[in-house]
């Protein structure tokens, strides 16, 4: 092991291995060489062994109070000397409409739902009782911690039924509030290298950082300043943005995030208060666009037309939860072909073409608008059947 002015150098095993048995040879006037069989050249060895574990054990420690190189909670301490946090983990939450016995109280827990489209299990965050007519909104929430996208259209499937509980109703999620991991090493000391001398407020790019939290990610949040855009006079910023909390949190980001002094550009106006004091905070909430997808097949012989066109709704939906669509997003009607290539009793796609759901005319491609953000659902592909 070296150190010196570029850090600390660990030689291979087989160097301390040279190295060793040469000591050894001048110590005792020899020249013996590295024998597997011998009691002396294994005693070597294991010596050998734990120096290069040990070494390696020191390598990892000296690689943690470097922020190019620390990981885990040893980045996190690092960083909480200069009052940087990582951003924690949150699951996904949403309303669902369900049909039970009136009066009937569902406790926390007791009701698993499963997304046929993507197998993604959720539980009832909170109790919840139906009403007289024997209908409820249930709160969900993924099992898991990570940016888990529900569709207004998700269909699912009842895994756990307590008694009571009758049926879910498809086409009835409301107040989605997609989840997200915890922040990353490589998110975090980007966000650290963002902030410019510490200060999270100096820069666009650490802005964009700081709001991207609030929006389910980056792709889902835009900032224009008289650098980027010179229709926006100089000191105002225009932020862009689907919000996955309430208006009021997002504004309230928005101001802690921005320097003093600076005006805001937008339709969406929420007064803020802070230190006493009351700011209007603008910016410009993102449109949702409904997209219908429109795929003519060819059936394959054997299979069912209608249990193939579920399938194909399935794979498309599948394809979704696994792709961003942010702002201004282009989307083509060719990213669903392979999807639908790859459902069983599809022999071939005869057309597949897209439109917003308020167009008359089918495309190929939508290029959608620097405030708005294509939304899908599975209640809006339509499959048209042809067999062979």
């Amino acid at each position: 092991m070296e150190l010196n002015n570029n850090g600390m150098i660990i030689s291979s095993l087989e160097n301390k291995l040279e190295d060793k048995i040469s000591r050894l040879n001048k110590f005792l006037g020899t020249e013996i060489s590295f024998n597997p069989e011998s009691v002396l050249s294994n005693i070597v060895l294991a010596l050998s062994v734990m120096q290069q574990n040990l070494e390696n054990q020191i390598a990892y420690l000296v690689k943690q109070y470097d922020i190019n190189t620390a990981e885990n909670i040893y980045l996190d301490s690092l960083f909480e000397r200069v009052a940087l946090s990582r951003y924690s983990s949150n699951p996904t939450t949403f309303s669902i409409k369900v049909s039970g016995v009136p009066n009937c109280v569902i406790q926390k827990g007791e009701l698993i739902l499963t997304e046929k489209a993507t197998g993604q299990i959720f539980y009832n965050s909170s109790a919840f009782q139906f009403n007289n007519s024997g209908f409820a909104f249930a709160n969900m929430q993924s099992y898991i911690e990570d940016n888990i996208p529900v569709n207004t259209g998700a269909i699912f499937s009842i895994s756990n039924k307590p008694s009571g509980v009758e049926t879910v109703f498809p086409d009835t999620v409301s107040d989605v509030v997609v989840g997200n991991p915890s922040e990353s090493d490589k998110d975090f000391r980007e966000r650290f290298k963002n902030n410019g001398n510490n200060n999270e407020k100096c820069t666009r790019n650490s802005v964009l950082m700081n709001l991207s939290k609030y929006t389910g990610g980056l792709d889902f949040v835009s900032i224009a300043d008289v650098n980027s855009n010179q229709a926006v006079p100089p000191g105002a910023i225009k932020v862009i943005a689907k919000n996955i909390v309430s208006d009021e949190e997002f504004a309230e980001a928005i101001l802690d995030n921005t320097m003093a002094g600076i005006s805001y550009i937008g339709n969406t106006s929420v007064e803020v208060t802070k230190c006493n004091q009351t700011f209007v905070v603008r910016f410009t909430k993102a449109k949702s666009i409904s997209i219908d997808i429109n795929v003519v097949i060819l059936l394959k012989s054997g299979f069912y037309r209608n249990s193939v066109i579920e399938e194909v709704k399935d794979s498309i939906m599948k394809y979704l939860s696994k792709k961003t669509f942010g702002l201004k997003s282009s989307v083509y009607a060719s990213n669903f072909l392979i999807s639908v290539l790859q459902t069983a009793g599809v022999a071939a796609v005869s057309d597949i073409k897209i439109k917003k759901t308020s167009s008359h005319v089918y495309e190929s491609a939508i290029n959608l608008a620097a405030d708005e953000v294509p939304v899908f659902s599975a209640s809006k592909i339509y499959v048209i059947c042809d067999e062979e």
